[in-house]
């Protein structure tokens, strides 16, 4: 891989810093206030471990599986009907760790190389549904004022 590079110690260390002490355990039990801990006291180990799953092109099993929490709707506490629980997942934390180190790079790759249209604006940094539906709006005026594009009022009739 001609672009390969390993985690640095600050890439781990950054989503580590970033879980809450109270962030909730995953299948694993292991919760944001131990993941720290273990961080501080073995950030060489942790930082290869990452490092590892990196070279052999593995996200580990364990770290994919979820535990499943059905969280009852509001005045449905009683009802055993499972249509009326929220389902809550609870993820591994060293597969939240690698998820967003992995995430990173993917973005860094795509916006230091220009790979991204200028036109997409959901999941984007600094871009909002406002700014998409500013743009729509620049590009009508533009072509009205060009008489490229003709707009007219629909008159249907309403029912009651």
């Amino acid at each position: 891989m001609a672009d390969y590079k390993d985690f640095t110690l600050e890439e781990i260390k950054k989503p580590i810093e970033n879980m809450g002490h109270k962030e909730a355990p995953g299948e694993g039990g292991i919760n944001g206030e131990i993941y720290k801990s273990s961080f501080e006291i073995f950030p060489n180990c942790i930082t290869a471990m990452y490092n590892e799953c990196l070279r052999r092109g593995v996200f580990p099993k364990r770290w994919k599986r979820a535990k499943l929490i059905p969280i009852s709707k509001h005045g449905k506490e009683k009802n055993e009907d499972v249509s009326e629980c929220h389902p809550i997942n609870l993820l591994n934390t060293g597969g939240k760790v690698l998820e967003e180190v992995l995430l990173n790079r993917i973005n860094h790759h795509i916006y230091s190389h220009d790979l991204m249209n200028t036109n997409k604006y959901g999941f984007r940094p600094r871009r909002s549904t406002i700014d998409a539906a500013m743009a729509v709006k620049d590009f009508a005026e533009e072509c009205l004022v060009a008489g490229e594009l003709s707009v007219s009022k629909s008159r249907r009739k309403r029912r009651l």
